[in-house]
């Protein structure tokens, strides 16, 4: 038996016509009918009713029809992952990441990854969630990292839970905010705020959720935690950062956390494009799944 005889059964069902799935699959109609008839032969059973003009499946091929598409799909993939395997990049992952490695100890786990995995070449590369989505949209990357601020959902992409994690308030023990249980976003953004300069952006994706104008609250935007340390310790404002960074600021002077009434949740995915992802790519996946500590 031939995977052109299957495919061909198959073109013939979805297209009812010989020779528009002729056609379609690039051959004579000749050679189509062939191929149905050493199929029909292989099975011993009909599969269309040739009585009619159209092709009609007969009851044995509408039986068989949904196991023929299975055998179609799963030897695409198997196609497709030797095609991978043998060409120049089958052994690289393309890495694209929003401003996340410094961060859950993710520069630790790929450097392990690439430690277990010395034949798998790792490429990574940096940048803001639009550019990063572009790229995984173009296939100039295999995965991406994201932490995902808004409500917009991703449909378009496998998408894979890493890490849950959500926005706080870090602020000095002095604050009057910090003998609080909760506080409110719409009462926090009227404190002067300090942020990270790399998460701005995610910032404001996250109060768009809230209808908050960015525009209008008071937003200072340092270049690493020790900045932003540095202010809220002398009791100049707040920050609204996620859980896992203001646990490791807060660690660096008289600082607290204080939990948002919302609980805006700021969670770590990891995404591929739709279509059959690479062998390697999902061995990296799995990895990150795996050793995650959140």
């Amino acid at each position: 038996m031939q995977i052109s005889w299957i495919q061909a059964f198959v073109e013939v069902a979805d297209k009812k016509n010989f020779t528009e799935a002729a056609e379609a699959m690039y051959v004579s109609q000749s050679t189509l009918s062939k191929y149905i008839k050493s199929l029909e032969t292989e099975l011993d059973v009909i599969l269309f009713d040739r009585t009619t003009r159209s092709a009609k499946l007969t009851y044995a091929g509408e039986q068989v029809l949904s196991y023929a598409r299975d055998v179609c799909r799963d030897y695409q993939i198997f196609a497709e992952q030797v095609s991978e395997y043998k060409t120049s990049r089958k052994n690289t992952i393309r890495l694209v990441s929003t401003p996340l490695m410094h961060l859950y100890d993710l520069a630790e786990i790929i450097v392990k990854f690439q430690q277990q995995f010395p034949d798998i070449h790792l490429i990574m590369h940096e940048t803001e969630l639009k550019p990063v989505l572009e790229c995984i949209d173009s296939g100039q990357a295999d995965v991406a990292i994201i932490r995902q601020t808004s409500l917009r959902p991703y449909d378009a992409y496998q998408v894979f839970p890493l890490i849950d994690d959500e926005l706080v308030i870090l602020c000095s023990k002095s604050h009057p905010m910090a003998s609080r249980k909760e506080v409110g976003m719409r009462e926090a953004v009227k404190e002067k705020l300090y942020a990270l300069q790399g998460s701005v952006d995610l910032l404001k994706n996250a109060l768009e959720r809230y209808h908050i104008d960015f525009d209008s609250i008071n937003i200072t935007a340092c270049v690493n935690g020790f900045a932003v340390a540095n202010f809220l310790k002398y009791n100049d404002g707040i920050s609204l950062i996620v859980r896992s960074t203001a646990k490791r600021i807060g660690e660096m002077d008289d600082l607290c956390i204080v939990p948002l009434k919302e609980h805006p949740p700021y969670p770590v995915q990891a995404l591929t494009g739709k279509k059959n992802t690479a062998f390697t790519t999902m061995k990296f996946i799995n990895y990150l799944l795996t050793h995650f500590r959140f």
